[in-house]
C-alpha cells in the first residue's frame, strides 16, 4: 500500500508495517526525507491497472478419512453395561 508522509512524499508499506507504524517512525522517515514524490493520484490504482493478480491456491489437503464402521480385525466397542461389569471392585485391604 502507499502511505503519504506529512511532507508529501509517499512510501510503500505492507499492512503489518502500517499497523505497527508509530508517530516516531513517521517523524524518522520525514527527517530522512525518505520516499518519493508521486504526481498522479492514480499511481498503482486498481482502476487504472486492469490486470488481475492470480493467487495460487493450496490444493494439498491434510485429510485422513475416518469411518465409524468397523473393518476386519477390529473389535466392537464395549457397551456401557459391559464397562460397568468389567470395573474392578476396590481392594478392601487398601487403607488410606
Amino acid at each position: 500500500m502507499l502511505y503519504q508522509l506529512p511532507n508529501g512524499k509517499v512510501v510503500h508499506l505492507t499492512l503489518d508495517q502500517y499497523l505497527n507504524l508509530t508517530d516516531e517512525d513517521v517523524q524518522y522517515l520525514v527527517s530522512l526525507d525518505y520516499g518519493s514524490v508521486i504526481h498522479s493520484p492514480w499511481t498503482e490504482s486498481a482502476v487504472i491497472d486492469n490486470s488481475k493478480q492470480v493467487e495460487e491456491e493450496d490444493k494439498s489437503i491434510d485429510f485422513e478419512f475416518e469411518s465409524d464402521e468397523l473393518t476386519k480385525g477390529e473389535e466392537q466397542p464395549m457397551s456401557d453395561q459391559e464397562i460397568i461389569d468389567n470395573l474392578e471392585a476396590p481392594d478392601p485391604s487398601f487403607s488410606e
